[in-house]
C-alpha cells in the first residue's frame, strides 16, 4: 500500500515538461516510447538534419541502428525538446542501464549510440540533432530536470563516444561548466581523399609502398586479378553480397577461430543490420568491392557512399592469400577511385584499428562525459570521475620515481 505522503513518481516515459509563456503553458519536452515513438518524430528529425551531412544521424540509418540493437525497442525513450513557439528543436534519445564507474555501478540514463556493442560500433561516433548548441544545452538541462523527476531515477547521464565538434559534447560541458570531457576512450580513423592519389601515396612509407609493388607483382604472377564493385541494380549484386558474408566470416573470424565473422557470430544483430543497409538503403549508396584472382573472389568489402563520404564497414580476405595482402591492395584501389572522384572528399573507417596506421590515416578521439541528475549521488559520481584510475595513479608514481 502507499500512503498518500508517498506516491511513486512518474516513469520517464510519462514524463514532460510544462513552462509558461506569457501567461499560457505548453509542453516544453516530452518522451517518446520505443521504436513508434522515435518514428512518431520522424519529420522533426529529417528537418533538424536536413543540413547535417553525417551519414549514421540520417532518419533511416538511425532507425535501422535502432531496429537492430542489442536491447530491446521498448528501452527507447526519446526526448523532444521545443521552442517557446512549439516546434522542435533538439531530440534526444535515450536508454536505462547500469554503467560501472571505479567498478561500482551506477544507474544511468545513456545517449544512444554512448556504450559499444555489435551495431552501435557501425557508427563513427554519438550524437543528437539540434539545430544549435543552445538548443542542445537546453534540450539536456530539460531531459535531467525529466530525469530527476522519474522512478526509479537514475543517477547520472551518459553522453560517450562523441566527437570534438558534437553537439552533444559542446551542450555537456558548457552545462556542466567545465572545459574538458571525463574520459576520452577509442576513436574513428580516416583519410582526406580531397587531394590527388599521388599525394596521398607519397605520405606511406617506403617499406609499406615496396610491400605492396611485391604483393600485387606476385599476385598477379599466379594468374588474371581483377578488382570491381557492385551496387544495388547490379544483376550480380545479391550474390556478390552473400560471396562478401563467406569470406568475411572464413579464417581467423570463422569458427575455428574468433567467431566474429558476420556469419557464424551468435549475434545476428550486426549482420541483420548490415544486410539492412545494404538493400534497403534509401539515402546512401551501399557498395561492394571485390578482388578476384581467375574468376576466384579472394577479397570483398562492404562500404556505403553517403555525401562526400565513403564509409568502409566491414571488410575480409581468404586467409590463404594473406602473404599478398589483397585487402591492403583493395584498400589502395579504392583510395585511388575515391581520390579520382571530387564528389568524396573523405574516406571513413568508422575503427581506429592499428592496420590503418599503414595508410597514414589521422584519428579523432571519442569522448564520454557524464551529467549528474541525483544531486549527491550523482556528484559522488562526478568526483570519482575526475580521480586517477590505478592505471593513471601507478604511472604517475613511476614517472615521480623515475621507475618504468
Amino acid at each position: 500500500m502507499v500512503s498518500a505522503n508517498h506516491r511513486p513518481g512518474p516513469s520517464l516515459a510519462q514524463a514532460s515538461e510544462r513552462v509558461r509563456v506569457d501567461g499560457s503553458s505548453y509542453e516544453a519536452s516530452t518522451t517518446h516510447v520505443g521504436l513508434a515513438g522515435y518514428e512518431a518524430l520522424e519529420s522533426d528529425w529529417r528537418r533538424i538534419t536536413a543540413d547535417d551531412h553525417r551519414y549514421w544521424i540520417r532518419y533511416e540509418f538511425f532507425r535501422e541502428l535502432l531496429k537492430n540493437s542489442v536491447w530491446k525497442s521498448d528501452d527507447l525513450l526519446t526526448v523532444a525538446h521545443r521552442d517557446a513557439s512549439g516546434a522542435v528543436v533538439a531530440i534526444v534519445p535515450l536508454r536505462m542501464t547500469s554503467l560501472p564507474i571505479r567498478r561500482m555501478p551506477f544507474r544511468c540514463a545513456e545517449l544512444i549510440g554512448s556504450t559499444f556493442d555489435d551495431v552501435s560500433c557501425q557508427a563513427s561516433s554519438a550524437d543528437f540533432p539540434a539545430v544549435s548548441v543552445e538548443a542542445a544545452e537546453q534540450a539536456l538541462l530539460a531531459v535531467v530536470k525529466l530525469l530527476r523527476r522519474t522512478q526509479p531515477s537514475p543517477s547520472l547521464l551518459l553522453l560517450g563516444r562523441l566527437a570534438e565538434q558534437s553537439r552533444a559534447l559542446q551542450a555537456a560541458l558548457r552545462l556542466h561548466r567545465r572545459t574538458h570531457p571525463h574520459v576520452t576512450n577509442g576513436g574513428a580513423k580516416w583519410l582526406s581523399t580531397d587531394r590527388p592519389f599521388r599525394d596521398l601515396q607519397a605520405s606511406l612509407s617506403g617499406k609499406f609502398k615496396i610491400s605492396l609493388r611485391s604483393c600485387r607483382r606476385n599476385l598477379n604472377a599466379l594468374g588474371h586479378v581483377d578488382i570491381g564493385v557492385s551496387r544495388p541494380g547490379d544483376a550480380s549484386y545479391e550474390a556478390d553480397f552473400q560471396e562478401f558474408l563467406k569470406i568475411e566470416a572464413s579464417g581467423w573470424k570463422g569458427t575455428g577461430g574468433t567467431g566474429t565473422g558476420l556469419l557464424v557470430n551468435r549475434m545476428q544483430h550486426q549482420r541483420e543490420f548490415l544486410q539492412s543497409v545494404a538493400f534497403n538503403a534509401v539515402e546512401a549508396a551501399p557498395e561492394i568491392h571485390w578482388m578476384t584472382l581467375d574468376g576466384k573472389c579472394i577479397a570483398s568489402q562492404f562500404w556505403m557512399r553517403y555525401a562526400s563520404t565513403r564509409v568502409a564497414f566491414k571488410i575480409g580476405y581468404l586467409e590463404e592469400f594473406a602473404r599478398f595482402q589483397p585487402g591492403h591492395l583493395l584498400v589502395e584501389h579504392i583510395l585511388r577511385i575515391s581520390c579520382e572522384d571530387p564528389e568524396i572528399q573523405s574516406v571513413d573507417f568508422v575503427s581506429d584499428a592499428g592496420w590503418l596506421d599503414k595508410w597514414r590515416a589521422q584519428f579523432s578521439p571519442r569522448y564520454y562525459h557524464y551529467l549528474p541528475v541525483q544531486p549527491v549521488v550523482g556528484r559522488i559520481a562526478d568526483i570519482m570521475l575526475r580521480l586517477p584510475s590505478s592505471e593513471q595513479a601507478r604511472h604517475w608514481i613511476g614517472e615521480r620515481t623515475g621507475t618504468n
